[in-house]
């Protein structure tokens, strides 16, 4: 399923940084984080201002075993400034709260 996926993907005629983005959620889906660290640090070359692309790689860094949660929490606080409506943002910051600093009392 996956290599159909990306065989329809490759045949897309968009910017690199859309079918990068739609790879990494693939690839963290299967839970493969260093294959979406690659391919969100390529959308976030591409468009630096993205909070969506920050939310995505904050996320990838957060959730993988060996990620770097420091980068992950400034990663979603950037995001968080460029849209400070999107909710995914916030949860995800409320998970690093919880289970990275393990701050149960806020």
């Amino acid at each position: 399923m996956i290599e159909e996926a990306e065989k329809v993907l490759s045949s897309l005629n968009s910017p690199s940084h859309i079918i990068n983005s739609l790879k990494g959620q693939i690839s963290m889906t299967n839970k493969n984080y260093e294959m979406a660290n690659s391919h969100f640090e390529s959308c976030l070359k591409e468009e630096s201002n993205s909070s969506f692309y920050h939310y995505l790689l904050g996320s990838c860094l957060l959730n993988s075993p060996n990620g770097d949660h420091k980068r992950a929490y400034h990663l979603l606080i950037k995001a968080a400034q460029l849209d400070s409506f999107d909710p995914r943002i916030f949860l995800q910051l409320g998970n690093y709260q919880r289970y990275v600093t393990q701050d149960f009392k806020r």
